[in-house]
């Protein structure tokens, strides 16, 4: 509401008192100030279900496939690694098992990076295969700024890792909500010569608030720009969030994209093709996760 040159928010405190005479007669004012609010902020549905079209899976002619663990580590990839010279994988804890597998099936080495521990767990046979990275992954480099774990943007990390490499790249990345600075930060000319992302996206509901609709819709649009989604698997380690009249979103998705110069058609998937065989629960002691499918046809 506009006072004067001034935007009051519905939080401020002359909001109420200036606004007064548009409180509907059923309302009292810490109720009409919640309902502004909400809808100041809210995303228009129109906006959040045309993104989400957007993501919508295609079947590009490549079969998905299974590389890692059977619950979390594990994800689906499309059957394409054959000239993909090398994995960078910000965020791997104690998990290795996508690398490791990347290794010993394929002979595609890998670099890891992540701040929280010391060395990654790998069988002594590969471990000339894999480096190691002690830091964390941004839109910048901290460098010689950080008297801490140093934060390295991924244009900077892979460039210093990528000399001795020919061919593609594949990325895959699981760094605890840090996905969208990185990812925005990420140089084109890097990002086309990607042929596989996957990518684990938290908070995904918030797309539903306004300000924060504007970047993670930026975000997406800057991949799609190269990639397609080929597929989308809800965690179950975190829930899901309704909004609207039914939209549901999970918190947390792991998203496979291929890269556009790789497909062989392109078709949109169906609402009954929305689980896939080889998917597995991220956290096997939680309830299967399943979001209403929006993304979908309905064929």
């Amino acid at each position: 509401m506009w006072s004067g040159d001034c935007w009051l928010t519905p939080d401020s405190d002359r909001y109420i008192f200036e606004g007064a005479e548009s409180i509907p007669e059923n309302y009292d004012g810490l109720e009409f100030r919640y309902h502004t609010l909400l809808n100041e902020f809210r995303t228009p549905k129109d906006r959040v279900v045309d993104l989400l079209a957007l993501l919508q899976p295609v079947n590009n002619g490549h079969r998905l496939m299974r590389i890692g663990g059977a619950s979390d580590g594990g994800y689906l990839v499309p059957d394409d690694l054959d000239g993909v010279s090398i994995c960078f994988s910000p965020g791997v804890q104690h998990i290795s098992d996508f690398e490791i597998e990347l290794a010993t099936k394929y002979g595609i080495k890998s670099s890891l990076i992540d701040g929280s521990i010391d060395e990654p767990v790998v069988p002594a046979d590969i471990s000339t295969m894999i480096s190691f990275t002690k830091g964390w992954i941004g839109a910048y480099n901290t460098g010689a700024y950080s008297t801490d774990i140093p934060t390295y943007s991924l244009n900077s990390w892979i460039s210093e890792h990528i000399r001795d490499a020919h061919g593609d790249i594949l990325l895959q990345i699981d760094i605890e909500d840090a996905e969208w600075e990185a990812l925005l930060a990420l140089d084109l000319n890097l990002q086309r010569r990607m042929r596989i992302i996957v990518c684990e996206f938290g908070n995904l509901q918030y797309m539903t608030h306004l300000r924060e609709f504007v970047w993670i819709n930026r975000i997406f649009q800057k991949i799609l720009l190269t990639h397609d989604v080929v597929h989308i698997h809800p965690n179950n380690c975190c829930g899901k969030f309704e909004y609207y009249d039914g939209l549901q979103i999970p918190g947390l998705a792991e998203v496979t994209f291929h890269r556009k110069d790789r497909t062989k058609l392109k078709q949109p998937l169906h609402k009954h093709q929305f689980t896939h065989p080889l998917d597995q629960d991220c956290v096997p002691s939680n309830p299967p996760l399943t979001v209403a499918p929006w993304l979908f046809t309905s064929n």
